[in-house]
């Protein structure tokens, strides 16, 4: 297969086998990141599959496209390219409607844009146009143009290399998310909530401060500590994170002050809950 690539780009390719697992933990994705930055440093082409042969359901990304989306941004790619088997997204289903038209151009991926993706993809793909929908609004969020074209048009990449539009580009925003923050946000599945209160929905969104226990209200499901959370006020998730204290030992300091978790718990893993630093707000 390398082979194959290889003659293809007429260049030294490279296989890179990840799982979703890879992504989700820090170290790895570092180290990801500094192995496609050599390889194209170096004039090698990455080629990124998802390592199926040790990937079990809960570890596998499970789609090309968020796959390519997750690469993106891993890489600080400038453009994302999405090949499929039509012209880009359209108003209506185009196998189903002779009026359906062609989107060249969308600047922002709200539910109406999701509620035009349809079902499932075809037996080419294990994504439809909703996964790549998903992959473009993880891109377009972090900076990164995305274009969905059609993979089967010879004429396509001519036609992109010339500087002309083919297919849909989704317009990408100014991104203001470092390298940690696009991981946290858009790489990390969060384990379970926390639930704050006024102030400390206050002191996250206009202050920019650690989320400490006199704010925690409530917990669901039983996350460790390390593992990724969301944190939510009035039902509405305004920011992810990684907790530094379990479900359990919140159960315990929810409410407290921190200097009153060490009598509490008989040890401390520190002040706060989730460090300004292991935080981004959504």
């Amino acid at each position: 297969m390398m082979s194959n690539w290889a003659k293809l780009f007429a260049s030294d390719c490279a296989q890179i086998l990840l799982t979703s697992d890879d992504l989700h933990d820090r170290t790895r994705y570092v180290n990801i990141k500094n192995t496609l930055r050599e390889l194209l440093k170096n004039h090698i082409i990455p080629i990124v599959n998802e390592n199926d042969t040790v990937a079990i359901n809960e570890l596998k990304v499970g789609d090309n496209d968020n796959l390519a989306a997750y690469t993106a941004l891993v890489s600080e790619a400038d453009t994302l390219i999405i090949c499929t088997d039509i012209d880009g997204l359209y108003n209506a289903d185009p196998r189903k409607n002779a009026d359906a038209s062609l989107m060249p151009l969308v600047t922002s991926i709200d539910q109406s844009i999701f509620d035009l993706a349809g079902g499932a993809g075809t037996s080419s793909g294990t994504g439809g146009m909703y996964t790549k929908i998903q992959a473009a609004k993880k891109c377009v969020s972090s900076g990164i143009q995305t274009l969905i074209v059609n993979g089967r048009d010879e004429e396509v990449f001519s036609t992109l290399a010339k500087g002309e539009l083919a297919g849909t580009s989704f317009t990408p925003l100014e991104s203001n998310h470092s390298a940690r923050g696009n991981w946290l946000k858009y790489t990390l599945k969060p384990k379970g909530t926390i639930r704050v209160d006024q102030g400390a929905a206050e002191a996250l969104l206009e202050n920019g401060a650690s989320l400490l226990p006199p704010g925690i209200v409530s917990t669901t499901k039983k996350f460790e500590s390390g593992d990724a959370v969301n944190i939510s006020y009035k039902k509405k998730v305004i920011a992810k994170g990684l907790a530094l204290y379990s479900a359990a030992e919140l159960s315990q300091i929810k409410g407290l002050n921190s200097s009153d978790i060490e009598d509490t718990l008989g040890y401390t893993l520190g002040e706060v809950v989730v460090h300004r630093d292991d935080l981004v707000l959504l």
